[in-house]
Parts: C-alpha cells; sequence; structure tokens
C-alpha cells in the first residue's frame, strides 16, 4: 500500500504511465523501435510567467509556421 501511495505522487510515474503506453501504439504503427517521445516531442517545465508566454506563443504561432493558416487569427488551432 505504501508503494501504491508512493507512486500516486509522483508526476514522474504518472509521465510514464502516460506515455508508454502512447509510445508503443505510435511505434506499432509506424513500424519502428526506440523512444518514441526522445525526438519527437519533449516535457517541459515551465517555471515563470515569460515562459508561460513564451510556449503559448510558439503553440499560437505553429500553425502559421506550418502553413495551415495565413495569421493566428485565422486558425481554428488557437486561442487567438
Amino acid at each position: 500500500m505504501a508503494t501504491a501511495r508512493e507512486r500516486l505522487q509522483s508526476i514522474s510515474w504518472f509521465m510514464k504511465c502516460l506515455k508508454e503506453p502512447l509510445s508503443r501504439l505510435a511505434n506499432r504503427q509506424d513500424k519502428v523501435r526506440g523512444a518514441f517521445f526522445e525526438g519527437r516531442f519533449k516535457s517541459v517545465a515551465i517555471l515563470d510567467d515569460e515562459a508561460l508566454l513564451a510556449v503559448g506563443a510558439y503553440i499560437d504561432l505553429n500553425p502559421v509556421a506550418a502553413g495551415i493558416a495565413e495569421a493566428p487569427e485565422t486558425s481554428k488551432y488557437t486561442s487567438i
């Protein structure tokens, strides 16, 4: 019981449980092996307001950079 309680309080354990099945599924679909999230995605700690603004800007401008939208205001995938 103590081990279960300790795991439930650990964000690292939660992220492992979240990422592992997703990475196995994606690797199976792509017919590849290895750490799926290693090169494609990464978790980043947002420690202050400046970092939060930077991440928000990145997310809102991403469709523009990808050529999906001409401006953030015209994208249906942003919060603007």
